[in-house]
């Protein structure tokens, strides 16, 4: 027994820390979330670390929930929807919808309409991208808007959502609008940048405004960190608790 002890404390543990690192490191890289400093607090990521950030909430959630289906509206490479997918795929159960626009900034049709992205997922295979780790088997992508995928998926219920799309409080509450009837009683539905402030692209960023709006009328809430804490990043989350 303390044969085993001292090779896991001395030798497995060690090695697996190795594995974990690297593997951190890579999922960071892939995914572009080290492409800038504010990115980075935006997931409350460090790369040196190899801490994951916020991912590990999303990872945790699913874990213990083991949701049938998953809605990510939202994401600039796929960081969280991968995430969600992984979390998936070690359940063994569960897929991931994963909705986003693919708006180019460089594109005047689309000026004004997001705060950033470079039509990123109009570029790729998106299947190639997302199969780092096999994540793409529990996956789909909609290069679509949350309004016309609603639409088109009227009849899906969800059990865990995350909304990092339009930032505009009246972007927000429409996807509240569309969505909240669409997730399952006892699911989730967490808020990507709940604490970030200014100016992007000419639009301005209120997904606080509306965070505060929607925490009023809802007994069931957490937020990661007190908005008071910070003014960048930062998710919060509701817990649906009726129909």
């Amino acid at each position: 027994m303390n044969l085993l002890k001292s090779i896991d404390n001395n030798i497995i543990y060690p090695i697996y820390n190795l594995i974990s690192l690297y593997l951190s490191k890579r999922v960071m890289n892939y995914y572009k979330t080290v492409y800038a400093d504010e990115n980075q607090k935006s997931q409350n990521l460090d790369y040196k670390s190899g801490n994951l950030g916020y991912a590990y909430i999303h990872y945790a959630i699913i874990r213990n929930t083991q949701p049938n289906r998953i809605l990510c509206i939202g994401s600039m490479r796929g960081y969280i929807p991968f995430i969600c997918a992984i979390a998936c795929k070690d359940n063994k159960n569960g897929i991931v919808d994963f909705v986003d626009a693919g708006y180019d900034i460089k594109d005047k049709k689309h000026t004004g309409k997001h705060f950033f992205g470079d039509g990123f997922w109009n570029k790729i295979n998106i299947k190639k991208h997302f199969s780092y780790l096999k994540a793409n088997q529990y996956i789909n992508t909609y290069i679509t808007t949350s309004k016309k995928f609603a639409q088109k998926c009227s009849q899906r219920k969800y059990d865990y959502i995350h909304i990092d799309g339009d930032h505009t409080y009246k972007g927000l509450k429409l996807d509240y609008k569309l969505y909240w009837n669409k997730l399952n009683k006892g699911g989730f539905m967490v808020f990507h940048d709940m604490s970030q402030k200014g100016y992007r692209q000419g639009l301005k960023w209120e997904m606080w405004k509306f965070w505060n709006d929607l925490k009023t009328k809802n007994k069931s809430w957490i937020e990661f960190p007190d908005q008071s804490l910070s003014n960048i990043g930062g998710i919060g989350i509701i817990q649906k608790q009726s129909d």
